[in-house]
C-alpha cells in the first residue's frame, strides 16, 4: 500500500518526527550514484538513539557488510545500547540460546528483537517513546544473496504490520523488480521515494494530492447518505463510453465541493482515478498553477511504469530548469507525449481512459495561468484521441471558467451544487456574526469574522437563528442542472464531520471521550442547513483554545 510522501527536502526528517504517521516503512530508491547512501548517513547522523536506534549499510565489497547473516544480530546489538530497558530481554534471548547468531534469519528477528519487545512491561514514560523508534537499512541490493534480500524483505513487511514491533524503517536501495515485488505484498502503509524522478518532484505539490496528510483532514462526502445526483458523478467515473469528456461539479463555497471530489478520488484510488491536485488559495504550494502538470505527472509515473520509463528518461535527456516551462509545453513533455509513447509501444497499461481530479481551480492564484491551463485541457487534452484523460474540474460558478468551457463547445456533463430546486423562485442571503461572549474568566475575544452567505430560503426557521442576524429576500431562479439533495445528503455529512472533528478535540484537550454529547453535534448539524462554513467555523473556534474553556464556549454557542 503506497502513500504520498510530504513535500520539500525535510520530507524525510519530517516522517521520522511525526510519530503519529500511519506509514511503517519509507523506501527510498533510485540508480547507482543518486545519493541514497548519503541521504542515509545524513538521517542516521543528525538523529539521537531517541529516534534512529539502530542502523545496517549494506557494501557488495565489503565481505562483514554484504552479508545477510548479520543483518539482525547488528541491529539487536544497537537496539541493546539505544534502549535499556530492552538490553535485559536481549541478553536473556541469546542466554537460552548461544547459537542465535548461526540461526535463520526468521529465528534471529523472532527472538532478538521481535520477543523482547513483546517481553517487555511498558512503562508510562516508554511508552511516549517508543512509536519513534526508526531503524534505517542502507543497500540492501548489496546483500549478496538476493534470495536471502527477499526473504530480509519479508520479515521487515511482517514487522512493520505487527503492533508488538514498535519500529518504522527506513530502506534504500536500487530499483530491483525482486525489491519492489516484495514491497508490493506488504500489507501496512508505506512511503516511497524514487530518485530518478527528484528534479520533476522538485514543482510537485505533494500536499495538492488526496492521500497528502494535507488532505487527510480534509471532509468527506458520506457515500451512505449519496443521493442519485451524486452517484451520477460516480456513474461518469465509471462509464469509459461516455461523450462528456469534462465533468464540472461547481457551486457556491462551503457547499461540499471539494469533499465529494476527495470522497471520489478515496473510492476510486486504486481504479479509475489515477491523478489529483486540490488547490488551495492561503498556500502557496497548492495555488500555483504552474505545479499542476507536474504534479499530475508524477502521480501518472508512480502508478504507470512505462509512462514512468519515458519520464525518467525525458528528465535526463531535456531541459535542466523545468520551472522556466510555461504551462502548454509542461502539458507537451509531461502528460501528452508519455501517453503518445504508450500507445505507440501497444503498452497493456494503456486502457480506454484515466481520470484527473482538479479541485478548487479558482484558487489558483494567478488567472493568466488559470485560463491557460483550461485553454491546455479543454482546448487539447479532451479533443485528442492520443491522450486518454477525462477530468472532474471543481470550482465555484464563476463567469471566466463558465466562459472558458463553453468557448470549446465540448460536452460536458455540469453538475451544480447549493443551487434552489426550479420553482422554488426565491433565495435567501443570510449576513451572520460569529460572536460568542467570552466567559469572564477567559482571555482574549472568540472569533468575529463577517460572513456573508447566500443559501435556500427552504427552511423558515432558518431567520430565527440567534448566530444569524440580518434577514433579507432575493429573486432568483434555479438551475435545471443535476442537484444534491442538502436536507439528508449534507446534514449527515456534517454530523459525521462534527463528531469526527470534535472528537479529535476531546482527545487532544483531555475532554471525556463522549463531549460534547450527540444531541450538541445534532443540534449544530441542523443549524449548518448543509453549509459547512458554520460547523467547520465552530470547529475552528475549539481548535484554538485552551481546554479549560472549551465547555464553557460550547454552553454559550448552544445557548444562542
Amino acid at each position: 500500500m503506497w502513500r504520498i510522501p510530504m513535500a520539500g527536502t525535510m520530507r524525510f526528517q519530517g516522517w521520522i518526527d511525526d510519530i503519529t504517521s500511519p506509514e511503517r516503512i519509507f523506501w527510498l530508491n533510485g540508480s547507482s550514484g543518486s545519493g541514497k547512501s548519503a541521504i542515509a548517513r545524513t538521517i542516521a547522523d543528525s538523529n539521537g538513539k531517541d529516534k534512529v536506534v539502530a542502523a545496517f549499510f549494506f557494501c557488495r565489497s565489503d565481505p562483514e557488510r554484504n552479508n545477510g547473516n548479520r543483518l539482525f544480530i547488528t541491529l539487536a546489538w544497537q537496539l541493546a545500547l539505544s534502549i535499556p530497558f530492552l538490553k535485559s530481554h536481549i541478553i536473556q534471548s541469546l542466554n537460552r540460546d548461544p547459537g542465535l547468531p548461526w540461526k535463520s534469519v526468521e529465528t534471529q528477528f523472532k527472538e532478538l528483537i521481535a520477543q523482547p519487545f513483546q517481553e517487555i512491561v511498558i512503562d508510562a514514560a516508554s511508552k511516549e517513546r517508543l512509536p519513534s523508534l526508526v531503524v534505517i537499512i542502507d543497500g540492501i541490493d548489496e546483500c549478496s544473496d538476493e534470495k536471502l534480500q527477499r526473504r530480509i524483505l519479508g520479515i521487515i513487511g511482517d514487522a512493520a504490520s505487527n503492533v508488538h514491533v514498535p519500529l518504522r524503517f527506513l530502506i534504500s536501495s536500487r530499483l530491483e523488480a525482486h525489491i519492489k515485488s516484495a514491497f508490493d505484498q506488504v500489507k501496512c502503509p508505506m512511503l516511497c521515494i524514487d530518485l530518478r524522478l527528484e528534479r520533476l518532484e522538485e514543482l510537485v505539490s505533494f500536499e495538492a494530492i488526496h492521500n497528502s496528510r494535507a488532505q487527510g483532514l480534509a471532509r468527506r462526502w458520506n457515500s451512505s447518505s449519496c443521493t442519485d445526483d451524486s452517484k451520477q458523478l460516480q456513474g461518469w467515473v465509471d462509464n469509459r463510453n461516455t461523450m462528456e469528456r469534462i465533468c464540472w461539479l461547481h457551486g457556491p463555497a462551503s457547499s461540499g465541493k471539494s469533499a465529494i471530489a476527495q470522497s471520489i478520488a478515496d473510492l476510486n484510488e486504486r481504479g479509475k482515478v489515477t491523478a489529483t491536485f486540490f488547490f488551495h488559495r492561503s498556500d502557496a504550494t497548492r495555488n500555483d498553477g504552474t505545479r499542476l502538470f507536474p504534479t499530475l505527472c508524477w502521480q501518472f509515473a508512480s502508478s504507470i511504469s512505462t509512462y514512468k520509463d519515458y519520464i525518467i528518461q525525458y528528465l535526463a535527456e531535456g531541459p535542466k530548469d523545468l520551472s522556466s516551462q510555461n504551462v502548454q509545453h509542461q502539458f507537451e513533455q509531461l502528460v501528452v507525449k508519455p501517453f503518445e509513447a504508450l500507445k505507440a509501444v501497444g503498452s497493456q497499461e494503456q486502457p480506454l481512459d484515466y481520470i484527473a481530479i482538479i479541485d478548487g481551480v479558482d484558487e489558483c492564484a494567478d488567472l493568466k495561468i488559470q485560463r491557460e491551463f483550461f485553454r491546455v485541457i479543454i482546448g487539447n487534452a479532451v479533443k485528442s484521441q492520443h491522450v486518454p484523460l477525462r477530468f472532474l474540474i471543481v470550482s465555484r460558478s464563476e463567469g471566466p471558467i463558465q466562459e472558458a468551457i463553453d468557448f470549446f463547445q465540448c460536452p460536458v456533463l455540469s453538475v451544480v451544487l447549493g443551487m434552489v430546486p426550479s420553482g422554488t423562485g426565491t433565495s435567501a442571503k443570510l449576513h451572520y456574526n460569529l460572536r460568542i461572549a467570552p466567559a469572564k474568566d477567559c482571555d482574549g475575544s472568540l472569533l468575529e469574522p463577517a460572513m456573508a452567505l447566500t443559501l435556500p430560503a427552504k427552511y423558515d426557521s432558518w431567520h430565527s437563528w440567534h448566530p444569524l442576524q440580518g434577514y433579507s429576500q432575493g429573486s432568483g431562479q434555479g438551475s435545471s442542472h443535476s442537484l444534491l439533495d442538502f436536507e439528508d445528503g449534507m446534514h449527515a455529512d456534517i454530523n459525521k464531520y462534527l463528531k469526527a472533528e470534535f472528537s479529535r478535540i476531546a482527545a487532544r484537550q483531555g475532554l471525556a471521550k463522549t463531549w460534547p454529547g450527540q444531541h450538541v453535534v445534532q443540534d449544530l448539524a441542523h443549524r449548518s442547513s448543509g453549509h459547512f462554513i458554520y460547523a467547520s467555523t465552530i470547529v475552528k473556534l475549539f481548535g484554538r483554545v485552551h481546554k479549560h474553556h472549551s465547555p464553557i464556549w460550547m454552553h454559550y454557542i448552544v445557548r444562542f
